[in-house]
């Protein structure tokens, strides 16, 4: 089926006479059924180099929003030549590998949102160099980096939405879902961003905990995840982590908090919350 679906979009294509192509939408759901081992290599040997055809074309007619949503286990690479895409205005994608990177100019690039990615420091670190206008940044249950450093002066939110993470010392080993029985005893998120107005916090973490460094200018903060213990011992813990947030955050003109923080946040009953005078939106329980 999906070979009969690439000689159709191959057919398009090549009499397609537009100068320029505005969006590329690529969500290859039924992929799943060729996951099995006998069709693994015929994914890489042959669709791989199909997509990439396809985003080459949309490269040469100055695309300008790309979304590709691959449903199996990262087969397919992002190609270098895409990295040079200066057209790209919005790209989301989900289950791509990002290992044959190249240099990275999306100079138009201004929303990003990457989902099921293994992403190491250096990765996000020129991806966020070669996107100067950026202004939205979401990572969704990526794993693989240890501190998210963002240093634009123009990327006004960011949104974390780990389903699962776990710290090992100073690094973050972040992993798919269904591998807690791997996971350390302590876990750590490290976020810096001097100049950053927005954060959402999101998500089902594993025994995990958050520092946030130099959000001196924040404005508006969403803490709404929740970490998957039943260990009583760990309660003092969860309290002091809600309350370092907070208190890191004081300045902020809008906090919404979800119900597992709210509930950690009135364990600490003897801590004073510091954003008197301030918007404070509680969510309900789903």
């Amino acid at each position: 089926m999906f070979r009969s679906f690439m000689a159709i979009v191959d057919a398009v294509l090549l009499r397609c006479t537009a100068i320029k192509v505005k969006s590329f939408l690529f969500y290859a759901h039924r992929l799943d059924c060729l996951i099995e081992s006998s069709h693994t290599g015929w994914l890489r040997s042959v669709a791989g180099p199909t997509i990439d055809r396809w985003l080459r074309f949309a490269v040469e007619h100055d695309v300008e929003e790309v979304s590709m949503t691959l449903r199996n286990d990262n087969f397919y690479g992002i190609p270098k030549f895409f990295f040079c895409c200066t057209t790209l205005v919005s790209f989301h994608v989900s289950r791509c590998r990002f290992s044959t990177m190249g240099a990275v100019n999306w100079s138009s690039l201004k929303r990003l949102r990457i989902d099921d990615a293994k992403l190491e420091d250096n990765v996000i670190m020129r991806i966020l160099k070669g996107c100067p206008v950026l202004e939205f940044f979401e990572l969704k249950g990526c794993w693989g980096f240890e501190h998210i450093k963002i240093e634009s002066r123009g990327l006004r939110e960011l949104v974390i939405h780990f389903p699962k993470f776990v710290h090992h010392q100073d690094s973050i080993l972040s992993l798919p879902r269904g591998n807690i029985d791997t996971l350390p005893e302590d876990s750590i998120l490290k976020i810096s961003a001097p100049h950053l107005l927005k954060l959402r916090i999101l998500g089902n973490s594993v025994k995990g905990k958050f520092k946030v460094d130099k959000l001196s200018s924040l404005i508006e903060v969403e803490l709404n995840f929740d970490i998957e213990t039943h260990a009583t011992s760990q309660l003092q813990a969860h309290c002091n982590l809600v309350k370092g947030l907070l208190q890191s955050m004081f300045q902020v003109a809008k906090l919404v908090m979800g119900s597992w923080c709210l509930q950690e946040r009135a364990n600490s009953f003897n801590y004073e919350l510091c954003c008197c005078g301030h918007s404070l939106q509680i969510l309900p329980f789903a």
